[in-house]
């Protein structure tokens, strides 16, 4: 008994194509032409070929076979369809000593045959999965959040368009064990989605995550339809200064307030002054101009408080135009040798373990020393950690994922202000794509698909919808003095012109009334 192959290759970029006896035995450009001899078993001989290591359900497969009826191919087609999802084969049989090319659509439930067009071999029977149960692997978070009856989101919209592109019902399978987007562990143990599409319990993920070369000869990807940096954000400079008191050190406030109460109750007491020439010789002594007392005894305890507020004087200018003049503030950090050099220590979602505790890069040492230091966290933990902008604190994110932090930390902290601005130099990068059964026919419509909504803008514009995409570049530099910083100064000073002139009028009204 013998069985003959023919692998013709349709790719019609031959001189880009990769000469490698292997790859060309793998590559989706392939035709099976198979040819069975008259006493061989021909269904048992096919699927040897389908359990070999170069078999790809997408494959085109033309078979030449006698005396194939048309419920012979329904039914056969319909057997590889459910145990390995082939959808692309084709018989070649004589039917009234006429050879007919014969196809069955597994979606549709229809036979497509002809006598002389082999257009048929290569039609696109995925682009209309009518009504077929499609099953989706996608697990709820923030890029995918269950509502209702359906994801929304990021993803969740992604899905919904290959749906409605597709005309398919949809079932949505979560990966076992509350696992993510799954990796193989070192005993050969597969989890999450990536055990799920070997085991072809479903066609898609539909959770974005990065292209990993090394789970390449495991699953294929879609388009990429993004990509995502790794970055590290770092706790903003604390201004020098925010307002006019905040130029000297708070100690020395309490201290003369302290010393200016005594001061005022020695006046009162002892100088049997009033209160109100109490305070406006206070606030004389403060803006350094010339006061008269009636008290012609303890002048040396007058000329000490004199004295006093003209070094605080002379002390506030002179620190005001420093720091008006010569802003310093802490070292900008701008390299990961200088992050790695620092005190600072790192928190990241432990979402992010795996790409994390595998990145690399030129840099080697200096990610050594940051993922030493690296927490990780669930979510709720890091935003917690995050939302009160500590000093000596890092934060791990990615460009994919920090408008979500952004919008769940506004919802935990007290006050709206970005407290962080990030690394210049990224961490890493990652492209980013969706997981598909290896080799499946359904990868070419969904690349498609994918990319007619990337190139549409529909991912920008649902980003709008839901988030600001843009991470925050702050200024890295101290805040500088601004009139801002003085405004409540000339706010005082309004009010007490306002006050001083009503009680001008006051007295005028009153002296008349009495006169």
């Amino acid at each position: 008994m013998k069985t003959t192959y023919y692998v013709i290759n349709i790719n019609e970029d031959n001189e880009l194509y990769i000469r490698n006896p292997y790859n060309e035995l793998i590559s989706f450009n392939n035709i099976f032409l198979c040819i069975f001899a008259e006493d061989t078993i021909w269904d048992e001989s096919f699927e040897k070929l389908l359990e070999s290591h170069i078999f790809r359900p997408r494959h085109h497969y033309l078979i030449f076979v006698e005396n194939m009826s048309d419920h012979d191919v329904q039914q056969y087609t319909n057997m590889l369809f459910q145990k390995y999802f082939i959808v692309n084969v084709s018989f070649i049989h004589s039917k009234n000593d006429i050879q007919h090319i014969t196809r069955y659509n597994p979606f549709k439930r229809n036979i497509l045959q002809s006598s002389n067009d082999i257009e048929i071999i290569f039609e696109d029977i995925c682009k209309d999965l009518h009504g077929y149960e499609l099953k989706l692997s996608i697990f709820p978070y923030y890029t995918a959040t269950w509502v209702q009856d359906h994801f929304e989101g990021r993803d969740g919209y992604v899905a919904l368009e290959v749906i409605r592109h597709l005309n398919a019902t949809v079932k949505y399978i979560r990966p076992p064990n509350d696992e993510t987007h799954g990796f193989v562990l070192g005993n050969g143990t597969v989890t999450g989605q990536l055990k799920q599409i070997l085991d072809r319990s479903v066609h898609v993920s539909l959770n974005t995550g990065p292209i990993e070369l090394v789970y390449y000869d495991l699953v294929d990807y879609t388009y990429p339809h993004d990509y995502d940096d790794y970055r590290i954000l770092l706790p903003i400079a604390e201004p020098l200064i925010t307002n006019l008191f905040s130029v000297i050190p708070r100690n020395l406030w309490i201290f003369t307030m302290i010393f200016l109460t005594i001061f005022s109750m020695f006046l009162k007491f002892y100088g049997k002054i009033t209160w109100g020439l109490t305070i406006l010789i206070n606030i004389r002594l403060l803006a350094w101009v010339t006061i008269r007392t009636p008290i012609r005894k303890y002048r040396m305890i007058i000329a000490a408080a004199i004295f006093y507020c003209y070094i605080m004087n002379t002390y506030f200018q002179s620190k005001l135009t420093s720091v008006l003049s010569i802003p310093k503030g802490k070292t900008e950090l701008r390299t990961l040798k200088e992050l790695a050099e620092s005190d600072l220590v790192f928190y990241s979602d432990e979402f992010l373990w795996y790409p994390i505790s595998n990145m690399d890069g030129p840099d080697s040492k200096s990610m050594k020393e940051i993922k030493a230091r690296n927490t990780f966290l669930p979510i709720d933990d890091y935003l917690k950690k995050a939302a009160p902008c500590p000093s000596n604190a890092a934060f791990i994110v990615t460009d994919y994922m920090y408008p979500v932090y952004r919008i769940k930390l506004k919802k935990i902290r007290s006050h709206s202000a970005n407290c962080f601005y990030h690394l210049e130099q990224v961490l890493t990068s990652n492209i980013l794509a969706f997981k598909v059964m290896k080799g499946s026919p359904l990868t070419d419509r969904l690349t498609r698909i994918i990319q007619g909504v990337v190139e549409a803008g529909l991912r920008q514009h649902w980003d709008e919808l839901l988030f600001n995409s843009d991470i925050h570049r702050a200024s890295k530099e101290p805040k500088k003095i601004t009139i801002r910083n003085v405004l409540l100064c000339f706010n005082l000073l309004v009010i007490g012109l306002v006050v001083s002139f009503l009680i001008f009028f006051i007295e005028i009204i009153l002296n008349k009334y009495y006169k």
